[in-house]
């Protein structure tokens, strides 16, 4: 049973967490185009025109320098924002609140799961952390999977420590909610695939006597079957996901490894603020609770091992937001070597005072985190939402009034000129590329690439864009 003052203090993280979110959230977005699919495809699934929109993304993406993203991504996501676009439209502020109650969901798995194993405090404590990380607070703008995606993810790792005896139902539902995860994002497999692992490791150290048939009908058989009605469903209802991954992984390469490694290894800086101190005072904690708790946490070194390997292979350098639900790991193990290295000392010097100095670390990183929000909030006021600027809105609107609605353009953003402007483009580099390719129109965004605009007949300019005349 949870004590009431453990039960307020989690309240209280949460409350810090929606309370800075409600200081810095805005109804823009930056100009990823990830969004504009995400939201395009949930719109899609409410009016029932996938097809039509994979169809158009193919086009794009065939037509662009280069393959940007699939034609659509994993359904999962848009899945769950098609319920808020059938009542809120594209309204991006409306949207964005999904997510926060995702990370809201997030921070109770995660906090039950540190309370089960460490404690109050440490529940606590890494409550604190993720709440008033700068890295998730500021991520709150963005409309992307990342966030639903670790509220699935935990929900696994707690269920799956939550219960020492599991019988086939419970597996078969762990199975479900990772073909859940793997919809919603692809690379997220690495979730099932670790539970496969620490499965097959468990068995073979602890089988004593029992058969392997037993194994594979209790555990296993339930599990991929889980995971196998989960995505042969959605892959019967939605058929349209995963064109284009093909001609992604084909541009792996030695190097690509390579760079990955190096691009990859800067992952504790770059939640902790770039502070080679915070980094001193937590890696070597991580890998030391990493060996020091191995064997209780089989699974879960397994899974942070599996994914990482898949984004190092991955020949794309997909940034922060793929390893958001590895976070709570970071902080967790970390706990468990200062654990380790406080055992040891507290042995040898006998005072409980050291009991309360190996929580400094934390916090001190939660009180920085809260200067940095703080700091955060006086800047996003003065932030302007790219795709919201008068600029902006201008260009969408005249593209909307003085051209064909089968026009086609340019343009460095397709996903998000078909959304906000319900036009067709591709994104060329070269100029005779671009004079040679179907498009009617060319949107040049002032100090894109290329530069070369000399000949072409200017419609409409403003301080960012100017939109030229091809044919």
């Amino acid at each position: 049973m949870m004590k009431r003052g453990t039960l307020i203090a989690f309240l209280v993280c949460v409350g810090v967490y929606v309370f800075f979110t409600l200081k810095t959230l805005h109804s823009g977005h930056n100009w990823g185009g990830d969004f504009a699919l995400y939201i395009s495809q949930a719109d899609a699934i409410v009016n029932e025109t996938t097809d039509r929109l994979a169809e158009k993304s193919n086009y794009s993406c065939e037509h662009s320098y280069y393959r940007m993203n699939p034609d659509v991504y994993p359904p999962g996501y848009p899945i769950m924002l098609s319920t808020a676009v059938a009542f809120y439209g594209v309204n991006l502020y409306a949207l964005k609140w999904l997510n926060v109650c995702c990370y809201v969901l997030t921070l109770l798995f995660v906090f039950l799961f540190v309370r089960k194993h460490l404690g109050d405090i440490e529940g606590i404590i890494v409550s604190a952390l993720l709440a008033t990380l700068l890295a998730f607070i500021h991520f709150g703008n963005n409309l992307l999977a990342d966030i639903p995606l670790m509220m699935w993810v935990w929900l696994a790792v707690w269920l799956y420590h939550s219960k020492a005896q599991k019988n086939s139902w419970f597996y078969f539902l762990l199975g479900v909610i990772c073909g859940i995860a793997h919809v919603t994002k692809s690379l997220s497999i690495s979730l099932f695939l670790a539970f496969v692992v620490a499965e097959v490791n468990t068995y073979y150290l602890l089988a004593k006597g029992r058969s392997v048939g037993d194994f594979l009908l209790h555990k296993f058989m339930p599990l991929f079957l889980g995971f196998g009605l989960l995505y042969a469903l959605v892959a019967w209802l939605y058929p349209y996901s995963g064109g284009g991954y093909g001609e992604q992984l084909a541009t792996l390469s030695y190097h690509s490894i390579i760079s990955n490694i190096a691009y990859y290894s800067a992952i504790p800086k770059w939640i902790l603020y770039h502070s080679n101190w915070f980094v001193f005072l937590t890696l070597p904690a991580f890998f030391g609770g990493l060996i020091y708790i191995y064997k209780k946490h089989v699974f879960d070194v397994y899974f942070i091992f599996i994914h990482i390997t898949l984004l190092v292979i991955w020949p794309f350098q997909e940034g922060l937001r793929f390893l958001f639900f590895l976070v709570p790991y970071y902080f967790y193990f970390s706990f468990w070597g200062y654990q380790w290295l406080f055992k040891g000392i507290q042995k040898r010097y006998q005072s409980s005072f050291l009991i309360y100095v190996k929580y400094a670390v934390w916090v001190i990183i939660v009180g920085y985190s809260l200067l940095q929000l703080q700091a955060y909030v006086n800047v996003v006021k003065h932030e302007v939402s790219e795709i919201d600027t008068p600029e902006a809105k201008g260009l969408f609107e005249f593209v909307k009034k003085h051209t064909n609605p089968d026009s086609q353009f340019v343009f460095f953003k397709p996903n998000v000129l078909r959304l906000f402007a319900q036009r067709e483009s591709f994104y060329l580099l070269e100029r005779r590329a671009i004079e040679q390719s179907p498009a009617q129109w060319w949107i040049y965004k002032h100090g894109d690439l290329p530069a070369d605009t000399a000949g072409l007949l200017p419609i409409y300019t403003n301080k960012d864009f100017t939109v030229l005349k091809l044919k």
